[in-house]
């Protein structure tokens, strides 16, 4: 009871009710949930930040798999690559991006640590050298022909003046144009770039269409005031 309890409520600063916060010593900071409060999506929610924050991926067609999961509910599949011995540091610290950003559903976590996958998909030129970390965008629209990957080798990236890791992924998940939704707001909010929104009443799709740039014209059936970026 926030009315109630002013003491409490005093430790999370600007906190817009209703709030539902999950806090644990795993987690080393109490993660807010900003989705939509419906019973499914909430389980769903806690039961990722209680699960590992990456998935292994041991095998060729695991990855394979995993990858061909791009759709329009995910922006982005991230992989990291590592070898199975001397990494540790670099994994920890990845994972600990993965855990940063996973108030951001869209955005989906794996690692590999398989001398083979890792060694097949470096010879694919995916990425120069281990450890490496690749962002693989979802296409949205069918004028995109393919999904678009961004790589990054770790031992280059850290010590250097460059975002922190989780700023990197979520600046490159997500496209210049797309539609602005609650799920995916924080991670266009992350890069810190201004954003030009334009909002438009999709409802009468059998309408001439008005002038809309291509970029952010719709390719499928839009429901009633959904908002684009």
């Amino acid at each position: 009871d926030a009315d109630k309890e002013r003491g409490i409520v005093e430790d999370f600063p600007n906190l817009l009710l209703p709030a539902l916060y999950l806090c644990g010593s795993k987690l080393r900071r109490c993660v807010v949930y900003d989705q939509d409060h419906i019973a499914n999506r909430i389980e769903h929610f806690v039961k990722r930040l209680l699960g590992p924050s990456t998935k292994e991926l041991a095998t060729i067609q695991e990855t394979e798999d995993e990858l061909s999961k791009c759709a329009d509910n995910i922006d982005s599949i991230v992989i990291g690559f590592f070898r199975s011995d001397g990494y540790d540091d670099e994994l920890e610290e990845y994972q600990e991006a993965a855990m940063s950003s996973l108030h951001v559903s869209r955005i989906q976590f794996h690692h590999v640590k398989n001398s083979t996958v890792v060694t097949y998909y470096q010879k694919q030129s995916w990425f120069l050298y281990p450890p490496a970390v690749v962002v693989q965008t979802c296409s949205k629209t069918t004028s995109e022909k393919e999904n678009v990957r961004t790589s990054i080798s770790l031992d280059d990236y850290y010590g250097s003046d460059k975002l922190p890791l989780q700023s990197w992924i979520q600046s490159v998940s997500l496209p210049l144009v797309g539609e602005l939704l609650p799920s995916n707001y924080p991670t266009y909010e992350a890069r810190g770039l201004p954003m030009l929104i334009g909002f438009f009443n999709l409802s009468q799709q059998n309408q001439k269409k008005r002038s809309t740039p291509d970029s952010i014209t719709p390719n499928k059936k839009w429901s009633k005031e959904r908002i684009l970026r």
